[in-house]
């Protein structure tokens, strides 16, 4: 996604932890309308990160009708129910 910020580490800096911090804080949940956390192996499918992000943000719903969709498909209804929406999206590693 284009729109993705890394969150830098300086030295003995849990970034984790202070990202959790954020992701987790009242305010934060609500200033955004979406938000995932998506756990990312050193060896992942983006395939299936893009269906973990689609499960946590978009209604049940919704998710049952398009997650057998084409990869294509679904990064297109991804970002089409993303616009105009203020999301927050961490992908953890």
């Amino acid at each position: 996604f284009s729109g993705c910020k890394p969150i830098l580490d300086s030295s003995s800096f849990d970034k984790t932890a202070f990202t959790a911090d954020t992701y987790n804080n009242n305010h934060v949940k609500f200033y955004f309308d979406c938000h995932a956390w998506v756990r990312v192996s050193i060896s992942y499918d983006f395939r299936m990160v893009l269906d973990d992000i689609i499960k946590s943000v978009m209604p049940p719903s919704r998710v049952s009708v398009i997650i057998g969709e084409d990869y294509q498909l679904k990064k297109s209804i991804l970002r089409d129910y993303l616009t105009n929406k203020k999301y927050f999206i961490v992908l953890d590693d």
